[in-house]
């Protein structure tokens, strides 16, 4: 749900799918944890995105080659 939200650019939705799945215990993946963060951070609370990357951590950052993104 949260992939086809993210699609649609629909922010507050991924935030309320991330809620429950908190709610109910359920550990994102790291596609869910990015994009997740990235809604947070689009929505003007990136410091909420940084608590959830802290929280469940994402294995794997961008990677740079040249100053470009890869």
């Amino acid at each position: 749900m949260v992939a086809l939200y993210d699609q649609h650019y629909m922010l507050d939705k991924i935030i309320e799918v991330f809620a429950d799945m908190e709610g109910l215990r359920i550990k994102p993946d790291e596609d869910t944890v990015s994009r997740v963060a990235r809604a947070f951070k689009e929505l003007g609370q990136g410091e909420k995105g940084k608590l959830v990357i802290k929280r469940y951590g994402l294995k794997w950052k961008h990677i740079h080659f040249n100053g470009k993104p890869g």
